[in-house]
């Protein structure tokens, strides 16, 4: 690089670069081979070379290369005859280079001018394919067009979904970035964000310490699993640094400009910035290169051997060859020792050796040589060398594009020693798929490392999470559906609803009246009834025809009004079963025909009765008019059979299905002498017939607007020169004005015109690259229109620092003063004007639009900055780039122009934002007239004020139009000037003008003067007919003049009557004044900013048809400030909830936008459950995770607490229950207290039954602790406290079964070892004590707990058991005890039990086994609230059961028969039961 910065001051190469410099060895050695070759290849002709070091730089490339254009015969001249001719033949016959896309851009401009073949071996952008704007330009590595696709198929391979983009502020990296958008938006992934560097991001200035610090937060906060680095290798140095010192470590994406990069792989630490993926050209090797470096050049010198081994050779060198250090990493030394060269050897090496190949063998083509010699001599032009190598494995395409795919690269960390080590892991071949080595590669297939969803089940889509490419997997709400792979969900058809696993639409089931359906069955049998019915009725009516009853209903009518009503019951099946066309047509329109004939019956019969028994004559007369039956059913029936008739005529019943100038000539050019001289450059014309078959230019397409432009420049320089007082006093301004045609190299000869020296007319040639060129005697340019051929003027024009103001050139590439120091402007950047229409279409609510632009600097620019601004605000349907040949109206272009109608027309896009050029607007709305599309346009300003386009007859068909415009202003006099047919001026523009308006038999008379140029086919319209003509531009021109003017007043010093310096100064000089320029012309405050930026806005204009009598009156209706505020003048309607499309625009709380079958068009469906939206639109959230959505589904809200309540009505019972079992168990203490020395109170154990009541006293207390909010005691009270409760009650009743068995028991062997374990105290000790034991063990080790439960939309608190098994095992406890109990008692039912005991026993047990099976199948299958209701009354029950079974009968016994609690009677009983077994009884 240079020290070039914004402040002037002698320019120096920086940052010496070894690989470029053994690029430069590698044309010198293999010209030096072909010269030396045996065979020769090209025989008695020896091949020279001249080679510049550009330093990278713009300014020294275009240097050098008028040095290469320099002519044969005059090698100081390298200025053409006239500006439609090519410069004199140069010497060199072809030119390799530039490595950068950049820099060739430029190179190619002028080498074009001698079409001169320029063989780049570097630069891939794909604006250097256009042929027709680079026609001798072609390349020996791929295209970035090929270089984007394949990077989007590797993250596609990679299963990426998730990208972040870093592109540079140039040629190279915005193209990258704007294709890879593109490509990702057409495979649904998802780029996170887009940062373009700014031009001196390599600079390391505090601006951009400042971008590389929010830089590296954006990646470090990123979700993305790429970082793709498309920027040069300098900016990737930079920002690889920062990634190690912050131990990024991502995965990164290399383009072609750093992905070879050794120094970069080398670096210290590189693995802490993560892995890196490369892209690059095929590689191949340079034969014998590397054995030539090794021999340092064999022996071989040149100026740059020269210069680098004076680098190398310093003194102390150390020159021991085992310790020299190869790495530039480590190493502060441009230089390196020569046997460290063959490290730096890469794929450009190869390219560059591709392109000497190529040069020679089109040589001896066009030679005609073979081994021996050639036919030709070396006399040629360099045009002829325009070819294609077909005997090799290289050849060109159309657009001098080669047959070259990439190698994917990987930066390998493992087993390289220091840094990575770059390897090949696949390959792209050009417009095929990616193949890939995947031993080492990890692909994510469902969940990226950042923990988002990449696909998602079927029935589920993927939704954006707090960053927008983060996004989960939700289910599909009802009638939606999504096949799988995370697709969004789309909303089934009419006729369709969701499955069950929101996997597919299945078609909805055709329902209608089946008849097999009840309702169906009931009017069928009513149908059948009444058609009996009536038939009987009919023949009861028959027979009995003569009697007065029938007279008296109407007599023969009444056969009518059965016929009526018998085909109104018939007419019931008609209604049932799969409607058809035909039943249909019967139903309803058949039935008000019968039913009126019934009525009309009915009618008739009624004015009989009338007539006979009416005794009013008045009424009786008109009664007796109207008493003609035959007539008044005929009519009455008639006219409902006419009606019905034409119902079914015209519009019957049906089944449906109901949804729950051309004239050609060279370019002009207008001089006037002065003391300073004022360059213009303006497309009078606008176009050239240049295409890609060479042939002699001519300009075409003659523009009225701009031919005025050059009048209002030529009438402010003779303003000036003639106003008094003078502005300038004792000076004349002159001018030298060119018409362009709109074509860079007609501009840039025109520039090179205005170069010229001043002692030296011919010359425009440099004394060195280092220094400016040779003092012009033109001080200023004002021009170009268009923003790209600006570029192209502006690069040269810097050559001489010579201020170039433009006063229609929008891009805001021009804003970069290191590129283009001397250039400003009167007009707004397209970063402002782009800004305007977003807001604008923001204030607008427009959901949705689409974007067509073309492929230069303003139609690129345009378009992708606008994606940029509506990017989350905006949905962008589709973007269409025109060809630059868009208005050439070829076979392409027409079909280019047919697919982009069409689009439109299918579009749900609320506006068209359509920016390029006038030309291309022009065809477009022509377009749009004849396909009557109908839309809303937004037009950039190149044609918002285009008058011809405005009034085109039919633009309404078009649509609405809405533009944008740099502030209005006027021109003081102007209009005056051209009415008077310039006041007798004359000018060579004004002479050609008027020769072409002033041709034979041209009609003069004004009144019949037709001053439209749609419907003229000539170029020019009469004089009159001017001053309609002049717009904006116009003003902007004027502006330039007087900003020029007030600079030199300011660097002359001038007052009213002289000025103290005299006009001997630089341009450079004006230049720093015109940068200083603060003053006020009519009302317009003009200074520029640091970017050469004026301080002007935009006005919004509207093309108003109403009251226009031709076309549209273009008219403001609002403006754009520089501080962002769009104000709108007009009322213009806005429809803030649903498009002109029917799609949805915002949307109710709780709903969100779903996507139909176009991108763009949403509607609005609601959340599903569990999800949320505030409104607008905004997409469905999913609730935190104890919160649930609202009702309306706008919030998410606290789930509540669920817990058994204690005013729940369960709740209730089971205390109520408890509480009476406390009661009962106290009342049943008393009882046996009472009685505790009767017989039946020994019966049931004595004592023990006291332990059996405390027992169930605890029990029933217990119920209250399933009741109200779990907390951590009521938990560990619950069930093992029952546990150990009900252990000690089953225990108490299995003593005194013992008991009882051993009192009855004569089996001695049976009553032996059931005597042993006759010990009541023995028994419940360790009964209840192993139980007690377990219990204890559990609320130890595994206490019971409470916890939270997530359900749908409520917290449910409850208790954990803490242990499964300790539970089973208190229950199976408790169980098997209870079993024991139950064989005791069954086989104590066999002895005397006067009280029943042991059958009560049998009872109460089998209750509590089965009431715990059925707990258990309960507990597990039920989820809620009422899970603990379950439990207590499981504890209720079972303790009800020993209460009711077991004790209540001994109160009963106690209070209501107390005979039988007495010995005696006991005694007597169990007498009379062993005497009734045969058994001898010993009487007292």
């Amino acid at each position: 690089m240079t020290n070039r910065s914004t402040t002037p001051g002698p320019l120096n190469c920086k940052n010496y670069d070894i690989p470029v410099f053994l690029q430069t060895q590698v044309m010198i050695s293999a010209i030096m081979d072909i010269n030396q070759r045996t065979p020769r290849l090209l025989p008695n002709l020896t091949l020279g070379y001249d080679i510049y070091d550009t330093c990278g730089d713009v300014n020294f490339a275009i240097m050098a290369t008028l040095r290469l254009l320099k002519d044969q015969s005059d090698p100081h001249s390298c200025l053409p005859g006239n500006l439609s001719s090519t410069l004199p033949e140069p010497k060199t016959k072809a030119v390799i280079g530039e490595r950068h896309s950049e820099v060739s851009v430029a190179v190619a401009r002028v080498v074009a001018l001698s079409s001169l073949p320029q063989i780049s071996y570097a630069s891939t952008s794909k604006l250097l394919s256009n042929k027709l704007k680079f026609p001798t330009f072609l390349r020996t590595i791929s295209s970035d067009e090929y270089q984007t696709k394949a990077i989007a198929k590797f993250v596609v391979k990679m299963n990426w979904k998730t990208v972040a983009i870093v592109g540079s502020d140039d040629e190279y990296g915005m193209y990258g970035s704007d294709s890879l958008q593109q490509l990702f938006f057409n495979e649904e992934i998802c780029v996170e964000f887009v940062t373009i560097l700014s031009s001196d991001f390599s600079q390391n200035n505090s601006q951009t310490r400042t971008q590389l610090n929010k830089l590296v937060q954006s990646i470090n906060e990123s979700f993305a699993e790429a970082i793709i680095l498309f920027s040069k290798e300098a900016n990737a140095d930079i920002i690889l640094e920062a990634a190690i010192e912050k131990n990024l470590n991502r995965t990164w994406i290399a383009s072609d400009a750093w992905a070879t990069a050794r120094k970069l792989a080398e670096r210290k630490g590189i693995e802490l910035a993560g892995q890196v993926f490369g892209f690059t050209y095929k590689m191949g090797e340079v034969p014998g290169f590397k054995e030539y470096v090794k021999s340092t050049f064999n022996g071989t010198n040149n100026t740059f051997i020269h210069n680098y081994l004076s680098c190398f050779d310093e003194p102390g060198e150390n020159t021991d060859i085992t310790k020299i250090d190869c790495s530039l990493t480590k190493s502060h030394r441009p230089c390196l020792h020569p046997s460290c060269l063959v490290n730096y050897i890469d794929q450009d090496h190869y390219n560059v050796y591709l392109a000497v190949q190529v040069i020679v063998e089109a040589l001896r083509h066009l030679l005609k040589c073979n081994n021996q010699s050639c036919e030709r001599s070396p006399n040629f032009t360099a045009s002829e060398v325009n070819f294609t190598v077909n005997e090799t494995h290289l050849f060109f395409d159309n657009n001098g594009d080669p047959s070259i795919g990439y190698d994917i690269l990987y930066w390998n960390i493992t087993g390289s020693k220091q840094g990575a080590q770059i390897i090949t892991i696949g390959e792209y071949v050009l417009d095929r798929n990616v193949s890939i080595s995947e031993n080492n590669l990890t692909k994510h297939e469902n969940v990226s490392i950042y923990n988002c969803s990449k696909t998602c089940s079927p029935g589920q889509e993927l939704k954006s999470q707090v960053k927008k490419c983060c996004r989960k997997c939700v289910p599909c709400a009802d009638g939606e559906f999504s096949p799988a792979n995370g697709e969004n969900c789309k909303i089934c058809h009419k006729n369709q609803s969701s499955s069950a696993e929101r996997d597919k639409c299945v078609d909805k089931p055709r329902e209608f009246l089946d008849w097999q359906d009840p309702f169906s069955i009931t009017l069928t049998s009513c149908g059948v009834l009444g058609i009996i019915v009536t038939i009987v009725f009919a023949i009861l009516f028959s027979v009995y025809r003569s009697t007065p009853i029938v007279k008296a209903v109407g007599g023969y009518l009444c056969f009518l009004e059965l016929f009526s009503l018998l085909i109104c019951f018939c007419l019931t099946f008609s209604f049932m079963g799969k409607p058809t066309k035909t039943s249909c047509m019967v139903g309803l329109p058949v039935f008000g025909m019968a039913f009126s004939l019934c009525i009309s019956c009915i009618l008739a019969n009624l004015l009989q009765i009338l007539v006979g028994f009416s005794f009013d004559l008045k009424i009786r007369s008109w009664i007796k008019k109207l008493n003609q039956p035959v007539a008044v059913v005929t009519a009455v029936s008639g006219i409902q059979l006419a009606l019905c008739v034409l119902w079914l005529y015209y519009y019957p019943p049906y089944p449906e299905e109901e949804e729950s100038f051309s004239e050609e000539t060279g370019s002009l050019h207008a001089y006037y002498p002065g003391d300073i001289i004022i360059g213009g450059l303006f497309p009078v014309h606008q176009m050239t017939n240049r295409s890609t078959t060479p042939g002699p230019l001519n300009c075409k397409n003659y523009d009225i607007p701009v031919f005025l432009q050059t009048q209002v420049m030529i009438s402010a320089i003779m303003d000036i020169n003639q106003r008094t007082p003078r502005l300038l006093p004792n000076l004349t301004l002159g001018y030298d004005i060119y018409d362009t045609c709109g074509d860079v190299n007609f501009a840039i000869m025109a520039t090179l015109q205005l170069l010229k020296d001043q002692s030296d007319p011919h010359s425009c040639l440099p004394g060195n690259l280092s220094s400016s060129l040779p003092e012009p005697k033109t001080k200023a340019v004002i021009g170009e229109r268009h923003s790209e051929v600006s570029v192209a003027v502006a690069r040269v024009v810097a050559l001489s620092s010579l201020p170039q103001i433009s006063y229609a050139s929008t891009s805001k590439l021009l804003s970069n003063k290191l590129k283009f120091p001397t250039f400003l402007r009167t007009i707004s950047s397209d970063e402002y004007q782009t800004k305007a229409i977003a807001k604008f279409a923001l204030n607008m609510k427009w959901k949705t639009v689409a974007i067509v632009g073309s492929d230069d600097e303003y139609g690129m620019y345009g378009s992708d900055s606008l994606q940029q601004l509506f990017f989350n605000e905006i949905c962008v349907e589709f973007v269409t780039i025109l060809s630059n040949d868009f208005s050439q109206n070829n076979s392409q272009t027409r079909t280019q122009l047919n697919e982009l109608v069409q689009s439109i027309n299918k579009s749900f896009a609320e506006a068209i934002i359509l920016f390029s050029k006038e030309a291309n607007a022009d065809i477009i709305l022509e377009a749009a007239i004849e396909k009557n599309l109908n839309r809303t346009w937004i037009a950039s300003d190149a044609w918002a004020t285009a008058r011809k386009l405005a009034e085109m007859p039919g633009i309404e068909l078009a649509g609405q139009v809405f533009g944008f415009t740099y502030k209005m202003g006027e021109v003081p006099g102007f209009k005056e000037y051209v009415k008077s047919t310039f006041n007798g001026t004359n000018n060579t523009f004004i002479h050609n003008y008027l020769s072409c308006f002033d041709e034979p038999g041209e009609n003069t008379d004004i009144t019949k003067i037709d001053c439209s140029l749609t419907k003229s086919h000539r170029p020019c319209l009469h004089p009159s007919c001017l001053v309609n003509y002049i717009d904006q531009d116009h003003y902007n021109v004027y502006l330039a003049v007087q900003v020029i003017v007030e600079a030199l007043r300011h660097l002359l010093k001038c007052n009213n009557q002289s000025c103290e310096r005299s006009p001997n100064f630089t341009a450079s000089e004006l230049l720093v004044e015109i940068q200083k320029v603060n003053f006020t012309v009519n009302e317009t405050h003009l200074f520029f900013d640091n970017n050469g930026d004026p301080s002007i806005g935009y006005d919004i204009l509207y093309w108003n048809i109403t009251g226009s009598k031709q076309g549209a009156q273009i008219i403001t209706i609002g403006e754009y400030g520089l501080d962002g505020n769009v104000s709108i003048f007009e009322n213009l309607t806005k429809d803030e909830n649903v498009s002109i499309y029917n799609c949805s625009k915002t949307c109710s709380k709780g709903q969100e936008f779903k996507l139909q079958d176009n991108k763009c068009c949403r509607k609005c469906v609601p959340c599903a459950d569990g999800e949320f939206s505030p409104g607008n639109g905004e997409n469905c959230k999913i609730c935190f995770k104890n919160q649930s959505s609202s009702a309306e589904r706008d919030e998410c809200v606290d789930k509540p607490h669920e817990f058994l309540d204690w005013q729940d009505p369960f709740s209730i019972t089971l205390t109520s229950c408890g509480v009476l079992g406390i009661i009962v168990t106290i009342v049943f203490a008393i009882l046996f207290s009472v009685y505790r020395s009767t017989p039946i109170v020994k019966a049931v154990g004595g004592y023990l039954c006291f332990l059996e009541l405390f027992s169930l006293l605890i029990c029933f207390c217990l119920t209250f602790s399933f009741m109200g909010k779990p907390t951590k005691t009521s938990c560990m009270v619950g069930l093992p406290v029952f546990g150990m409760a009900f252990s000690l009650c089953i225990s108490c009743i299995l003593a005194n079964l013992l008991q009882i068995l051993v009192g009855f028991s004569f089996d001695l062997k049976i009553r032996s070892w059931i005597k042993k374990l006759n010990q009541p105290v023995a028994v419940v000790t360790a009964v209840s004590g192993i139980q007690l034991a377990l219990c204890v063990l559990w609320l130890y080790y595994y206490p019971p707990y409470p916890e939270e439960e997530e359900v749908s939309i409520t917290i449910l608190l409850r208790c954990n058991k803490g242990s499964i098994a300790y539970f089973i095992a208190m229950i199976c406890y408790n169980a098997f005890f209870a079993l024991m109990c139950f064989l005791f008692a069954i086989k104590g039912k066999q002895l005397p039990d006067l009280y029943k005991n042991a059958s009560r026993i049998t009872i109460s047990m089998l209750l509590f086994l089965t009431i715990w099976i059925i707990f258990i199948q309960a507990y597990i299958n039920l989820v809620g609230k009422y899970k603990p209701a379950i439990e207590s009354a499981a504890v209720l029950i079972s303790s009800y059961s020993i209460l009711g079974c077991h004790l209540a009968p001994k109160c009963y016994i106690m209070v209501f028969k107390k005979e039988i609690n007495n010995e005696k009677i006991i005694a007597e009983y169990i007498r009379k039961h062993y005497e009734q077994k045969g058994m001898a009884v010993v009487k007292s």
